[in-house]
């Protein structure tokens, strides 16, 4: 997944118009159970898998991306 579509799932999971790929999810409000929801739309549309602790770790669409590129934290 390219850093402007994982922004995009972000943007529709905080319910705002726009998330650039450098901005951190929780920063913007996300929370555990938003994190979940965000992660759950991640891995339905990537033929990589994300986990919570890549959120964690990596809380932005760039840093997501370059995870799921590695293969996640596993």
């Amino acid at each position: 997944m390219k850093p402007a579509e994982i922004a995009a799932l972000m943007a529709e999971v905080l319910q705002v118009n726009e998330v650039t790929e450098h901005d951190n999810f929780f920063e913007l409000g996300g929370s555990s159970l938003l994190a979940v929801a965000l992660v759950s739309k991640i891995n339905e549309k990537s033929s990589a898998e994300v986990s919570l602790i890549d959120l964690i770790y990596a809380p932005t669409a760039a840093g997501i991306t370059e995870r799921l590129a590695r293969g996640g934290a596993r």
